[in-house]
């Protein structure tokens, strides 16, 4: 999802205890899985940001992993939220403003690499795998045995890269959160898996 205003987004952990990872995240280690979101506030106001969240935000109520929850960093930043909420906007699947929690935290921490750009980097993926199906069917007709070795030699390839790229990339950094006011850059970290 792009929104003018928003400059950056960064996806990592908060909320819970220093140093997560997503395997720790996933055991249940009190982080949340969450975005930092940087914004132009001369562009969009932080309303406008924590609205694009809450229109794409699939939380999962019963894991605290997955919960809604927009962090910040003080009393300033709790009152903007909380007038957010009191809004009370529900869309369509049943999820309500007013389900979003609002905590205070400190640090943020910077998910493993493979979680940076998701979409963008497994698009091409899913388009590769979809290719490497159907040519499967057209090489086995056309080369036999040889095509569909070649066409599963090059799916496992993909798979493989995939498990080494979780295995071997494991740097988590914290960067503080910082207050949503109009003389800061605005970040603010929101939950919107």
């Amino acid at each position: 999802m792009k929104v003018d205003g928003v400059t950056k987004t960064v996806c990592g952990y908060a909320g819970g205890s220093a140093t997560p990872t997503y395997a720790s995240v996933c055991r249940g280690d009190d982080n949340v899985e969450a975005v930092h979101v940087e914004f132009d506030d001369a562009l969009i106001a932080a309303d406008a940001v924590l609205d694009a969240a809450f229109d794409c935000a699939k939380p999962s109520l019963n894991k605290r992993q997955y919960n809604p929850v927009v962090f910040v960093s003080g009393a300033a930043d709790m009152a903007i939220v909380d007038a957010w909420r009191r809004k009370e906007r529900r869309r369509a699947d049943g999820l309500a403003s007013t389900t979003f929690k609002v905590e205070t935290a400190t640090q943020f921490y910077v998910a493993e690499r493979y979680h940076q750009g998701y979409w963008e980097r497994w698009r091409p993926r899913y388009a590769l795998l979809a290719f490497v199906v159907i040519a499967q069917t057209f090489a086995t007709d056309l080369l036999g045995d040889l095509g569909n070795t070649a066409a599963t030699i090059l799916a496992v390839g993909i798979a493989a890269q995939t498990c080494y790229e979780r295995l071997f990339d494991t740097d988590v950094a914290p960067i503080p959160i910082v207050p949503l006011s109009a003389e800061s850059e605005s970040p603010v970290v929101e939950q919107v898996s």
